[in-house]
């Protein structure tokens, strides 16, 4: 027995591709599978309560770990941000002792 979710499909799929389709339809293991009939979007009153029982699982860091992590983060930017800037200052004046 053909399902009406199948049904529905093999018209959408004939009005993409101009011709008829085969019933049963298998749908591949794909995004454009998944997104045709294997994994539906949930509602979002349903995507807000497993977000929220999610939340409850996780192991949060402690507030001297956030903080260490915190200062790594900056001291990385600024790091990079100096090392960049040093980047950008030779090519200038590279690009300025070559062309002009």
């Amino acid at each position: 027995m053909v399902k009406k979710r199948e049904l529905k499909l093999a018209k959408t799929l004939k009005k993409f591709l101009g011709k008829q389709i085969d019933l049963p339809i298998k749908l591949p293991n794909t995004k454009l599978g998944n997104f045709l009939g294997k994994n539906r979007p949930i509602p979002l009153s349903k995507y807000f309560a497993n977000s929220w029982n999610e939340l409850k699982r996780v192991t949060w860091p402690s507030r001297s770990e956030s903080i260490k992590l915190t200062i790594a983060v900056i001291v990385f930017s600024l790091f990079f941000t100096v090392v960049t800037a040093l980047a950008d200052a030779g090519f200038a004046w590279l690009v300025e002792r070559i062309i002009l």
